[in-house]
């Protein structure tokens, strides 16, 4: 559940109970103690009031502290990371295990850009450097990478415009990477 939180920052109810197995009295046990908080949100769908959960401050210390986790996932809005954290809770544990963050995605490009540096490949370094400072490049949600396999995933709205989804398509093409857009 911990990892779940730290991968794609809201989880519902139902993904704690049904995806992840969580038992009520264990939710409750885990806002007793400030590690999580439930979050109301309206639901224009169904024009009802929902249940949605994240990680405290002090639950993020906690997940660090107990399973050396960092690179929390930076939450966008409410149901963005829940379509994020349904596209997560339909991977394999393995997959699950192997999750990047937008932290980890950004981690793994200035890894390439200092991969690029090493052996005097200056000109693409710029290059990339150049695109990343022009916002021509953006850093996907999630995703995973597993064996030779590495999948970027990148959950858009209505509020993205073309440009925004061409940088996130771009900057896979750039790690050489799977790229899997979700629209909602």
């Amino acid at each position: 559940m911990l990892r779940a939180f730290r991968n794609v920052g809201y989880l519902s109810h139902e993904q704690l109970r049904q995806k992840l197995g969580i038992a009520d009295r264990r939710i409750q046990n885990f806002i007793r103690d400030g590690h999580v908080e439930r979050v109301d949100v309206f639901d224009k769908h169904t024009k009802s009031i929902s249940h949605v959960y994240r990680l405290t401050e002090k639950g993020m210390e906690f997940t660090n502290q107990q399973m050396n986790l960092t690179n929390f996932y930076r939450s966008v809005s409410v149901s963005h990371d829940l379509a994020l954290a349904h596209r997560y809770l339909q991977c394999s544990p393995e997959q699950q295990q192997a999750w990047l963050t937008e932290r980890d995605w950004l981690d793994r490009f200035k890894q390439e850009i200092d991969r690029l540096e090493a052996q005097r490949e200056y000109d693409r370094a710029d290059e990339l450097k150049k695109l990343w400072e022009d916002k021509l490049l953006s850093v996907p949600d999630g995703g995973y990478a597993v064996g030779g396999e590495t999948v970027a995933i990148e959950i858009i709205t209505d509020n993205y415009g073309r440009a925004e989804i061409q940088a996130k398509t771009e900057f896979a093409q750039v790690l050489q990477v799977e790229y899997q857009c979700y629209k909602i």
